[in-house]
């Protein structure tokens, strides 16, 4: 229930991820977060906006000085494409931080799970050992039992043949 509580908090402060990829195990989860933290470094995000930057100016350093943009190497489609990619990526950049600590808190959330599932795996395997030292220990018991019953038979069989012969000696 504690858990439960925990994640909902978390989710609610850093969103729900629908969009993550289905992944067989947690270490295959936190290795695709960490790639993701990774891609979205902001000096990584930076250099590309600078190159893109570069590429906007020298076209329209191109166009100001009347030369015809076919002459450069890009054509009229690429350019659109770069405009678009640039706002794109700069709508990106400025949401970077708060997806960087996004995956940074579910990074945490995976490592917590699988530590969570190392500690149960730990318990379950120590709850089989118990069990079987229990059964071991309950056979024993059961074997030590059944000598002492059969003592105390041999106990009380020799305490009545020697009260018999105590018997027939002071008579």
């Amino acid at each position: 229930m504690q858990l439960e509580k925990r994640i909902a908090k978390l989710e609610e402060s850093i969103g729900n991820w629908k969009e993550l990829p289905e992944f067989i195990n947690i270490t295959q989860t936190v290795e695709y977060l960490r790639q993701m933290t990774e891609c979205l470094n902001p000096d990584l995000a930076e250099e590309k906006l600078n190159g893109m930057e570069k590429m906007l100016n020298e076209l329209k350093t191109s166009i100001n000085n009347k030369r015809d943009p076919k002459l450069l190497r890009f054509d009229y489609d690429e350019i659109e494409s770069l405009y678009e990619m640039s706002k794109f990526a700069l709508s990106c950049y400025k949401s970077l931080p708060s997806i960087v600590e996004k995956m940074n808190g579910l990074k945490y959330l995976h490592e917590q799970s699988a530590s969570l599932i190392n500690r149960v795996v730990y318990i379950e395997k120590t709850q089989d050992d118990i069990e079987h030292m229990m059964k071991q220990a309950k056979e024993l018991l059961e074997d030590v039992k059944e000598g002492l019953d059969k003592n105390i038979a041999t106990l009380e069989n020799n305490l009545k043949n020697l009260d018999s012969r105590l018997a027939n000696v002071t008579k």
